[in-house]
């Protein structure tokens, strides 16, 4: 009697770990955010800091994921700031952000598709 019941309590165990363990594999392939970093440039700007990336960005499954160009300003003072992001589409050349210009407090950048241009102007403090 004490066997079964212990058998039972190590079967009813594995059942929760083997569901538990499949629930995890499924809401990382069904919702999952997959991102890879392939490479990252930093440029020198004035007024902070600008990185270019190309990275693989995916929810779910990243099967076929195409690649996605990102600019990302890194000001003095406060949190980063996403400028850019855009995605190749499935087998195409474009959009994608080969390099990014700068010239005082502007921002030049193509896409392939269009050209860019940021002008930077930071906001004098009255303190």
């Amino acid at each position: 009697m004490k066997h079964k019941r212990a058998i039972l309590v190590l079967c009813f165990l594995v059942v929760i770990i083997l569901a538990f363990v499949a629930g995890r594999i499924f809401q990382q392939t069904a919702h999952g955010h997959y991102f890879d970093v392939l490479n990252e440039e930093s440029i020198e700007f004035r007024h902070g800091d600008l990185i270019l990336t190309h990275a693989f960005e995916a929810e779910g499954v990243p099967f076929l994921t195409p690649e996605t160009s990102i600019i990302t300003f890194f000001p003095m003072i406060g949190l980063p700031v996403t400028l850019y992001k855009a995605q190749r589409g499935f087998q195409e050349a474009s959009p994608h952000v080969a390099n990014v210009t700068v010239d005082s407090n502007t921002l030049l950048w193509t896409d392939r598709i269009n050209n860019y241009r940021l002008e930077v102007t930071p906001i004098k403090s009255e303190h």
